[in-house]
């Protein structure tokens, strides 16, 4: 059986005011998700 892989991102709102860290098993999801947060405010 295949292990699933997990990442720890950190992330900041476009002023570097404000960070976010988590874990998640799908990067690339999230990040899309976290810019599309940020876009529509």
């Amino acid at each position: 059986m295949r292990q699933k892989e997990y990442y720890t991102y950190i992330m900041t709102n476009q002023r570097h005011t404000t960070l976010y860290a988590g874990v998640t098993g799908d990067l690339p999801y999230r990040a899309l998700n976290y810019n599309l947060a940020l876009a529509l405010g």
